[in-house]
């Protein structure tokens, strides 16, 4: 596992220290998007009101029922045109205090750092799942198709999904070195019966495919070991898998 490790490293989140900055400083930094929301809310609020009572919809029944359809038409009237200014003065205010304040430009700066380290620290720990035997057992039928889908891919095979309701026993097609081969996958805590891989059999011959894969979390049951010995269908177990993802992802 250590070789997969440094394949991937672990993000390190950025520090204040690197860009010049303290505690101290952020907490004394200006933040417009706090002023230009708290502005916002309260243009939004006064136009409502100017404009409802301007209309002479006081507080009636008709007002009532009116009031949905009237809040509407505000929102496309007033209240977007008056989020869009809000935005411009506090994008303005932005610029500004990046050309006149040296630590409001270094904090932007580390706030833009620390965000991509969030999407890598994330992108990180889904791989890391993705390595043990939890994260799979973790996924629905249809992620578990999309997720084994992914995996082939990166081992080189042409990946194409079919239909989720009458597949024909057959969730993937793999194509590959001129070969094709049928995948049923099996996201089932319990060993694979008999009629699975029938019908797996039967839908490699409908498909002309050259062999074919059954992906499960436990295995088969013995009748199926006996029934696929002279066939070419492998039986990929969630050990398999993990291993797999391991080498190649």
């Amino acid at each position: 596992f250590r070789a997969i490790e440094q394949i991937m490293q672990a993000p390190i989140p950025p520090t204040l220290k690197e860009f010049g900055l303290t505690e101290d400083v952020m907490a004394r930094l200006p933040k417009p998007d706090t002023h230009g929301g708290l502005f916002a809310a309260f243009i939004i609020v006064a136009v409502i009101l100017v404009s409802f009572l301007d209309h002479g919809l006081h507080v009636s029944v008709a007002g009532i029922i009116l009031m949905p359809f009237y809040i509407l038409w505000a929102c496309v009237s007033m209240i977007i045109p008056m989020i869009a200014i809000v935005s411009l003065l506090i994008w303005c205010e932005k610029t500004l205090l990046n050309l006149l304040n040296e630590n409001f430009k270094k904090a932007c700066a580390y706030k833009k750092a620390y965000a991509h380290y969030e999407i890598k620290k994330k992108e990180f720990d889904t791989w890391v799942r993705k390595k043990h035997e939890e994260y799979w057992r973790s996924l629905s039928g249809i992620e578990f198709e999309n997720e084994l889908g992914k995996l082939f891919s990166l081992m080189g095979y042409n990946v194409n999904f079919t239909p989720k309701t009458g597949d024909g026993g057959v969730d993937l097609f793999l194509r590959k070195d001129g070969k094709l081969t049928a995948v049923q996958c099996k996201a089932h805590n319990k060993r694979i019966p008999i009629g699975v891989a029938r019908e797996l059999s039967a839908s490699m011959k409908d498909f002309h495919a050259d062999n074919a894969i059954i992906a499960c979390f436990e295995g088969v049951t013995q009748p199926v070991t006996e029934y696929i010995k002279n066939k070419p269908i492998t039986v990929l177990k969630l050990d398999d898998i993990v291993d797999l993802q391991r080498k190649h992802g």
